[in-house]
């Protein structure tokens, strides 16, 4: 096999081309372009509950500071259902700012997308906590879980810490600051202790949930992956295998150049004598134990690609031997029909293919006017020459003889060595008996011309019989006995003669 480059040298540009794959899709796993920062549909799927939950959360929370009780000491420090209204609309514009709902981004746009919204929730139930919450008996520190669990969904443990100590530091903070402020309210160690141990509990619940659905949907999306991967490369492989059944061994070539590029490796088909380059890993194309090529790629590839390659390579080898072995059964067979239907020794018709090319001319349908014309010729003195000269000049002499008949004739005529001296020309399409008469005199005028054999010139001639007939449906055995019988009778005659068979053969007679 010639070598052929599957992709041209190339510099670092197109080393970082992504690999293609099926239908021109890139082969996954195998680090196209851009792989690294592909957001995993988990990251989506998170990103759209949180934006559910915060439309959920900015309705919600006007009502439920509407029905907080306002009778406790210290009140709030601002309206409790203005101020909720207004941190209600926050949350809606900050779902409505989110690109991801309308533009595809990256991994890591996302990861910054999430960590202002976390910021922004943040901000907001600190604000309700801070301005509305001042009463210690109040319910609403419970608002302070939600950017935990928000947290820790977005960003797994070191959210959940970040965000459980921020809001610690709130909680803290908000109660130590009122007791400072209002001598009625005392600083209750205790209950502080109480819900900041309750928000770590439900925070650290909520982060191994998510951990676990995490490592649950990453595991699931690694699977996916890779039989995504593994199926895309077998199509490769299928599809190569269903375009190499074909006898043509360019194409199986070409099908396998393409089959290496869409698997994204970078290689080349080599010869058997060409060496592998040192940074290549080479695959040899086996046929029934027999190298007859490789698949040099370059290194590294991936473990899906290297078997896919490997397949490839014994795919080539087996097309490469069923071709091989189908063209040889077919000379074979060609040979076996020539052999059958040739002279070995001249290579002209031999009587059996004659007989079926005389029958077949009398039984087609002919223009009116054409006729079938056969003529039997018989060497004169070929065994005195053979034995003179001996038996290899025979055989060159009527090789000779052969060639010479074949130089008398039209492409359309057929020229049959019966055995030994004997030969017989087919004239289809003759128009009378003349136009017969004309080929064999020209066979006798290039016969009498001198054969060189082994140094020595040697003059032959032959007696030739002609055997015509115009009608259809003509028996073709009576035309080679008629064409023999006038051969005889040009021999009777005194050689180097052609005779017609028929009433008027003496008076057609030619020498």
């Amino acid at each position: 096999m010639t070598d052929v480059e599957t992709t041209p040298e190339s510099g670092p540009a197109d080393a970082r081309r992504p690999k293609v794959g099926v239908r021109g899709r890139p082969i996954m796993g195998d680090s196209p372009v851009g792989a690294a920062s592909v957001v995993p549909p988990e990251l989506r799927r998170d990103a759209q509950l949180l934006r559910r939950a915060r439309g959920l959360a900015a309705v919600a929370l006007p009502l439920l500071l509407w029905a907080e009780p306002t009778t406790g000491v210290p009140a709030p420090l601002m309206p409790p259902v203005p101020f909720g209204i207004l941190m209600g609309a926050v949350l809606l514009l900050v779902n409505l700012l989110d690109p991801t709902v309308t533009r595809a981004l990256d991994r890591q746009s996302v990861e910054r997308w999430a960590a202002v919204e976390v910021a922004l929730d943040t901000v907001v139930m600190g604000s309700v906590v801070w301005l509305v919450a001042l009463d210690p008996t109040s319910s609403l520190w419970v608002l302070l879980l939600l950017p935990v669990i928000e947290a820790a969904l977005r960003f797994r443990v070191r959210g959940l810490v970040a965000a459980s100590l921020a809001m610690a530091a709130v909680y803290a903070g908000r109660d130590l600051v009122v007791s400072l402020l209002y001598e009625e309210v005392g600083f209750g160690l205790g209950v502080v202790v109480q819900r900041i141990a309750a928000l770590w509990v439900v925070a650290l619940a909520a982060g191994s949930l998510e951990e676990r659905l995490a490592t649950g949907a990453l595991q699931q999306r690694r699977v996916r992956v890779d039989a995504e991967r593994r199926s895309s490369v077998m199509s490769v492989v299928a599809e190569a295998a269903a375009e190499m059944t074909t006898l043509d061994l360019s194409r199986v070539r070409s099908v396998l150049h393409r089959a290496i590029e869409r698997l994204g490796a970078t290689g080349k088909i080599l010869s058997p004598e060409a060496p592998v380059p040192p940074d290549h890993l080479g695959l040899a194309i086996m046929t029934n134990g027999h190298l007859r090529g490789r698949i040099a790629v370059a290194t590294p590839v991936s473990a899906e690609v290297h078997g896919a390659l490997e397949l490839l390579a014994a795919q080539t080898g087996a097309v490469i031997g069923q071709a091989e072995a189908f063209i040889e059964a077919e000379r074979l067979r060609q040979e076996l029909e020539h052999r059958a239907y040739h002279d070995p020794l001249t290579g002209l018709r031999n009587r059996a293919a004659f007989d079926i090319d005389l029958r077949s001319q009398s039984e087609r349908r002919r223009p009116p006017g054409d006729g079938l014309a056969v003529l039997f010729i018989d060497l004169d003195g070929f065994k005195a020459v053979n034995d003179r000269l001996g038996h290899e000049s025979g055989d060159v002499l009527l090789e000779a003889v052969a060639r010479r008949l074949e130089s008398c004739v039209r492409p359309e005529d057929l020229v049959a060595r019966l055995g030994g001296d004997e030969f017989t020309v087919l004239l289809p399409g003759a128009n009378d008996v003349d136009g017969a008469l004309v080929v064999a005199e020209r066979i006798l005028d290039r016969l009498d011309e001198p054969f060189e054999l082994a140094g020595t010139w040697v003059r032959l001639s032959a007696s030739i019989g002609v055997a015509f007939s115009a009608t259809e449906g003509a028996h073709p055995e009576h035309l080679v006995r008629q064409a023999d019988e006038a051969m005889y009778e040009a021999k009777r005659g005194g050689r180097s003669r052609v005779v017609v068979f028929g009433a008027e053969r003496r008076q057609r007679a030619l020498r």
